[in-house]
């Protein structure tokens, strides 16, 4: 309420106008008590939502852990049957088993001076100690003043491969140990010396490399490894050699059951923490006789359902014994939450590990080997969709005619995504001697995606990487016809029906159900060509899984133009228009007080005015009937002493 304009005391009339005024205008601000009321209703429906967002948003990042395939992959374990070797999971390894024996395990070359010395501050005299590891020699310069223990100094700080230590052998004797510092044949050393304290080193371990067979007879596989620690035998896990074996060391890769159970676990947790958080704010209690702040809101009570049946329904795209929740144990209870049967999808997850994973996860298929993968998105629908190529993709590539006779100097850039790589090539260099000159330039220069190879008569600069943003140009070259800039070309083609978009080989949907859907594809122009230009590669097959399902319901619901940013937006837009409103009424009432205000004290100032007129008017009767009283007296007087 705004402040008086004028005072209105009330001393004239005896009233006490300000509260008159206070108790009219406070009937007159009810529509704008009410209108508060609604802006408070609003904007705690808007924190329910926001409180909503939060509990749906931790039930993304939970089923994010579920959503690619790669990441269940990755929940393995790998389990060795013998105490010769461990096995431990480093990457995303297939499931299988692999066996092996131990043949030799990998040992650090080791050596040690044929002569004795009293300690470590014994002198070793003038001269120059080497060693030498594969081709590789390193120096050491001694004066007649340089001590035993100086040169391990000098050799430890050098980084040549090997470690030396002065070891003492007993209480008066020490000596000079020298120990590769990596495993394995190619890391042993040869030691000599000029001094003649230094000249003789004798061999106390053969470095050798570790070795382990695959079967058994003609047709087994051996192995031979620098460290006993070996990550390349099978992707994804690092076996290391402890023992020799002489009976097959057994190694499985199988699904890590604990792992998944709780990943799955993790979902249905927090999607009984959101559903409860829906169900709260759009529920009617009858005992207290209080609604949930969301109860009238259309939106909130579908996102109750769908959000249901998302979890509950068959995934699209799915063959064969496991193609909803419930066949891996979750199930819906009567109140609407789900719960998980650990027992059930461990079974499942032993039965048919990757039939669990192709329903938890995202997971896609082609028809055609040359669709070499198939990956969808948060908007890709599941289901099978065709996919034709009118142009395959083509990766970046310059090359030359016949290879001359005798070429001249040549010296030649090379440059991709802005780095150069100088190639110089003496005159009459053969095709061998260019390719490896080329080669060694562009690795030094750290252009990895570019190689040089025979091609025909002559040879080739290609890229690794395809499509049209792939390109590199060559200047300066003189003898082999290469100068310009070259290019990949993008493949094309339609999904669904409609044209895609194409990326190096990657052909991606922009359209209709399929929108989001990616396949590489490794078809050749040779093969497009040979099909006509339109060739068929049958259909790519997509499934959402119940986690890829799940994480596109949310990623809409809780996006910048999804249904809760909506359903938030229109509750804030509800806010601006009463309190608009509000604004427009506080004026009107504004000006209503004024206006009380201003006749209450225009009644003031007209009974002031009537006081002091009756004032007046009282005085001046009283003046009247005061003379009349004093002439009467006088005439009484007179006569009474005339008659005396």
């Amino acid at each position: 309420m705004a402040a008086p304009i004028s005072s209105v005391t009330g001393l004239s009339s005896g009233l006490d106008t300000n509260k008159i005024i206070t108790e009219l205008m406070s009937i007159e601000q009810a529509p704008l008590t009410r209108m508060q009321a609604s802006v408070t209703t609003y904007q705690n429906q808007m924190s329910a939502w926001a409180t909503v967002r939060s509990t749906l948003s931790a039930l993304q990042s939970a089923a994010a852990a579920l959503t690619n395939s790669s990441d269940i992959g990755a929940m393995v374990t790998a389990t060795s049957s013998s105490g010769a070797a461990g096995a431990s999971v480093t990457g995303t390894p297939s499931l299988g088993t692999v066996s092996f024996t131990v043949d030799q395990l990998a040992a650090a070359h080791q050596a040690a001076g044929a002569s004795t010395f009293s300690g470590g501050a014994d002198l070793v005299g003038a001269g120059t100690f080497s060693l030498t590891v594969g081709s590789t020699t390193t120096p050491f310069t001694t004066s007649a003043g340089t001590t035993l223990s100086q040169l391990a100094s000098q050799v430890n700080a050098s980084h040549a491969g090997v470690a030396a230590a002065v070891v003492a052998v007993d209480a008066t004797t020490s000596k000079l140990v020298l120990t590769a510092t990596a495993t394995g044949a190619a890391a042993a050393f040869t030691a000599s010396g000029t001094q003649a304290s230094l000249a003789t080193f004798n061999v106390l371990q053969q470095g050798v490399d570790a070795k382990i067979t695959i079967g058994t007879g003609v047709n087994a596989i051996q192995l031979a490894r620098p460290s006993n620690q070996i990550s390349d035998f099978i992707s994804g896990v690092s076996i290391g050699l402890t023992a020799l074996s002489a009976t097959p060391v057994t190694v499985t890769v199988a699904q890590d059951p604990t792992a998944v159970v709780k990943a799955v676990q993790g979902v249905v947790n927090t999607y009984n923490a959101a559903y409860a958080t829906l169900s709260q704010f759009t529920s009617y209690d009858p005992t207290t006789k209080t609604a949930g702040v969301l109860l009238d809101d259309p939106t909130a009570s579908g996102l109750l359902g769908q959000l249901n049946q998302v979890l509950a329904d068959q995934v699209k795209g799915l063959g064969g014994s496991y193609t909803s929740a419930s066949s891996i144990g979750i199930t819906m209870q009567a109140d609407g939450t789900f719960a998980l049967n650990q027992g059930k999808l461990t079974t499942a997850l032993a039965a048919d590990p990757n039939a669990v994973t192709n329903l938890l996860a995202r997971s896609g298929r082609a028809t055609d080997n040359r669709i070499a993968s198939v990956n969808g998105s948060d908007a890709t629908a599941g289901g099978s969709y065709a996919v034709i190529v009118t142009r395959a993709a083509q990766a970046a590539s310059a090359i030359t005619g016949a290879y001359p006779s005798s070429p001249p100097p040549n010296t030649f850039t090379v440059t991709s995504n802005g780095v150069t790589a100088t190639v110089t090539a003496p005159p009459g260099a053969d095709l061998a001697t260019i390719l490896t000159l080329i080669n060694n330039a562009l690795k030094s220069a750290g252009i990895t995606q570019l190689s040089a190879s025979a091609s025909g008569g002559g040879f080739q600069i290609q890229s690794s990487v395809y499509g049209a943003n792939a390109k590199f140009t060559i200047a300066g070259d003189t003898s082999f016809g290469l100068n310009g800039t070259y290019a990949g070309v993008n493949v094309a083609g339609t999904i669904n029906g409609k044209a895609a978009t194409g990326t190096g080989q990657v052909l991606t949907s922009t359209a209709g159900a399929s929108s989001g859907l990616q396949v590489k594809v490794v078809a050749t122009p040779a093969d497009v060509s040979g099909a006509g230009g339109t060739l068929s590669l049958g259909s790519a097959s997509f499934s959402q899984g119940v986690a890829g399902r799940l994480s596109s319901f949310l990623a809409n619901a809780t996006g910048p133009t999804g249904t809760i940013t909506d359903a938030a937006a229109a509750y804030s837009s509800q806010i601006d228009t009463v309190k608009r409103q509000m604004a427009a009424l506080q004026v009107q009432l504004d000006e209503k007080e004024t206006v009380l205000r201003q006749r209450f004290a225009a009644m003031e100032t007209a009974l002031l005015q009537l006081q002091g007129q009756g004032n007046f008017m009282n005085a001046q009767f009283g003046m009247t009937t005061t003379a009349s009283t004093a002439g009467t007296g006088s005439n009484t007087t007179s006569s009474l002493s005339s008659g005396g």
